[in-house]
């Protein structure tokens, strides 16, 4: 049977007016809100990894999509530009879509999971490739506002970096002011850390060691504050293989690790005791910055004694890394919505303060919750403080949102179609 992920697209309206209410699909855009693209076909799959808003209102989608429908490890890294309206954007790659192939070969499997757009409006799309014998290495590539490979980027257009030698990909991507391109990545060896590069694509020697900073947990999203620090999360294992916690790590803008923050840097906590005894952290996902400092993670817990039960968690921190005793309880909350499993992938915090929380559940649906700053739901969202949604046919995944410029919410990731085969 075929699969064939096309890209899936939802906009949702949360800005309450007398036309829609927030939490209702904005059936201006797409078909009643909706879009799905096939990236290519026939293929294994494709997945919908990161949403971005362009200088002149249109929208990316990035992720990949397997080059073969015979091996689930061959990828490609592939994008959409869209119209605010949904429509395709025609002037980008080939008819709207770009697909490149990353790897020494065709059978070489190219993840792309996050990207970031430059000034000048170009694209960096980071992940992970494989190397000649066929281990994962981090790439980044950079790509010329019409989908184009930069050629004047590191080595054609395509920076890779195999720290351990042992299985690395890059997860997450921030710019800072000056260009330099900041990346978060993970490793099966025992170091995940931060790689910066000068805006040509070659390593800064000057940040870190020789390029190079190191935390003692995954690092599955970053973000720099307006002070040019930069923060990273992800699970922390401080006790056993299967007892993990919220692992967040503060450095100064040289890639040293901020004293001022946690204990020499780093902090880490978990939700036990909240409602359960037996909750422990599964997921990290997300990071946010409050307008005045504080620091919001989101991610998921799961019940010890049922495997499948999971729950939207979040913590906030104050600015030096304590946990933040007036949020939930003791700086840690937990979001419960009516389905025994929800894994968020995604906290956006609106202008308001509320926050915005996507992810999906057991069933394969989309779920969006907003809550109040507090994390209590916020029932002027969809009347009940959330919507879970599939397009139609099941094994729907939320991956990313966006918040818009104009406060609609862009929710994306991989859906079956009507054949039962897997969208972009």
């Amino acid at each position: 049977m075929k699969l064939i992920l096309p890209t899936l697209l939802s906009v949702i309206l949360i800005q309450a007016s007398v036309a829609q209410q927030a939490g209702q699909f904005d059936l201006s855009f797409g078909t009643d809100g909706m879009i799905m693209t096939s990236v290519d076909s026939p293929s294994q799959g494709q997945n919908l990894e990161k949403l971005l808003w362009t200088e002149d209102d249109k929208i990316l989608a990035i992720g990949w999509h397997h080059n073969s429908f015979d091996d689930p490890d061959y990828a490609d890294l592939s994008i959409v530009r869209y119209y605010e309206s949904g429509q395709r954007d025609s002037a980008f790659g080939n008819n709207g879509i770009a697909r490149h192939n990353l790897g020494h070969e065709n059978d070489m499997g190219d993840f792309i999971r996050s990207g970031i757009i430059q000034n000048d409006g170009k694209i960096v799309c980071v992940g992970g490739t494989q190397d000649v014998e066929g281990l994962a290495q981090i790439v980044i590539v950079r790509l010329l506002s019409d989908g184009s490979i930069d050629s004047s980027f590191a080595v054609n257009g395509i920076a890779t970096f195999n720290p351990y030698n042992n299985g690395d990909e890059a997860t997450s991507v921030q710019l800072q002011t000056d260009g330099k391109i900041l990346v978060g990545y993970n490793s099966s060896a025992i170091n995940c850390g931060i790689i910066r590069l000068h805006s040509n694509g070659s390593l800064d020697l000057s940040y870190g060691a020789d390029g190079f900073a190191f935390v003692d947990h995954a690092v599955q999203d970053i973000v720099i504050q307006n002070d040019g620090k930069l923060i990273a999360t992800g699970e922390y294992n401080p006790v056993s293989p299967y007892l993990w916690s919220m692992g967040v790590t503060r450095f100064d803008e040289n890639g040293n690790l901020d004293l001022g923050f946690g204990t020499d840097g780093f902090t880490y906590f978990d939700h036990t005791n909240l409602n359960d005894p037996d909750l422990w952290t599964t997921w990290v996902r997300s990071i946010a910055l409050q307008d005045d400092g504080k620091i919001i993670i989101g991610g998921a817990c799961e019940n010890q004694s049922s495997s499948y039960h999971e729950i939207f968690a979040l913590g906030r921190l104050l600015p030096d890394g304590e946990l933040d005793p007036s949020f939930g309880t003791d700086g840690r909350a937990l979001v419960d919505l009516p389905t025994d499993f929800e894994r968020m992938t995604k906290v956006i915090i609106q202008p308001d303060g509320k926050l915005l929380l996507s992810g999906y559940t057991a069933e394969s649906k989309m779920i969006i919750a907003r809550t109040h700053h507090n994390a209590v739901l916020d029932s002027s969202f969809n009347g009940v403080g959330y919507l879970m949604f599939d397009f139609g046919n099941g094994l729907s995944y939320a991956n990313t949102a966006m918040l818009q410029p104009d406060l609609k919410l862009l929710v994306g990731g991989p859906a079956n179609n009507a054949q039962g085969n897997y969208n972009f």
